[in-house]
């Protein structure tokens, strides 16, 4: 089955998603917490850097961002 995103105030299917099995999402999950642990060992500078980068990208995007979820 899959997985709408709809506009409530038109009733517009914004996007389709293919809905995920319980094993994926395990495995999602098992992923990022073995992510998380390499993570939480990686140097402060090499993190800060990272989340910059991210920032970067959020303020680059923002107003997609921000139309998107204002339509869902």
């Amino acid at each position: 089955m899959a997985i709408q995103a709809i506009n409530p105030a038109t009733n517009e299917i914004l996007k389709t998603y293919d809905e995920y099995s319980v094993e994926k999402v395990n495995n999602i999950i098992d992923g990022a917490y073995e992510a998380f642990l390499g993570w939480r060992l990686s140097p402060f500078v090499e993190r800060r850097e990272l989340m910059l980068n991210a920032a970067r990208i959020l303020r680059k995007y923002n107003k997609g961002y921000a139309e998107t979820i204002s339509l869902e």
